[in-house]
């Protein structure tokens, strides 16, 4: 199996972006919050994170019903505006897309080579590697806590389903890519306690 890249930098869970280590404080970097976004007042925070997870959730197809819910809830609340308006336009875009068009992606599968993640090349598996471990990140930081067996099969149904590969392959879900996720979650968790060591 080729080995994992590991992305640079840490995590900030307020704007949603890699930094580089010494843009967190000793304190930020176990809470996970760079120093440009500690310095924020906390209503200006919240609105952040806000956005962060509207983000997240706008990349995602199919929704969970608590998606839906957050949407909804979040495009109503005029108390961070911004958030309001992004929330908006993205249901807004979701209500747009008609029905017909999932019977041309039926269409287009049935083409599609299905492939597991072992035959796919070393660019690829680099790919599928950053997007499980990248979406295991967004959903720890966003729950504050670590996905069950029924959040990893929603997260690897949505990579094999939105993942896009040059010749149209489809990445299948299986037992491979089931022991992939639990190798990927094993690191970023033992990756994050070591970050919270790091700043005892």
């Amino acid at each position: 199996m080729a080995k994992k890249k590991k992305r640079q930098g840490h995590y900030c869970r307020i704007c949603g972006e890699y930094k580089a280590n010494e843009r967190f404080s000793g304190k930020g970097h176990a809470k996970h919050i760079c120093k440009e976004c500690a310095a924020l007042p906390q209503e200006r925070k919240n609105e952040l994170q806000y956005i962060s997870q509207i983000d997240r959730i706008a990349g995602e197809y199919p929704r969970s019903r608590q998606d839906w819910e957050f949407l909804e809830k979040m495009s109503k609340n005029k108390k961070y505006p911004e958030a309001m308006d992004f929330a908006q336009m993205v249901l807004n875009m979701s209500r747009s897309q008609s029905d017909p068009e999932e019977n041309d992606d039926n269409d287009f599968e049935d083409w599609q080579e299905k492939l597991s993640f072992s035959e796919f090349d070393e660019f690829a598996k680099g790919d599928i590697e950053s997007a499980i471990e990248e979406d295991i990140r967004d959903f720890i930081f966003s729950v504050n806590e670590l996905p069950t067996e029924k959040d990893k099969d929603e997260i690897l149904k949505y990579i094999c389903k939105n993942m896009a590969f040059g010749e149209g392959d489809i990445l299948v879900l299986n037992k491979e890519l089931s022991v992939l996720f639990d190798s990927i979650l094993k690191e970023v968790v033992l990756d994050l306690e070591k970050d919270d060591d790091e700043d005892l």
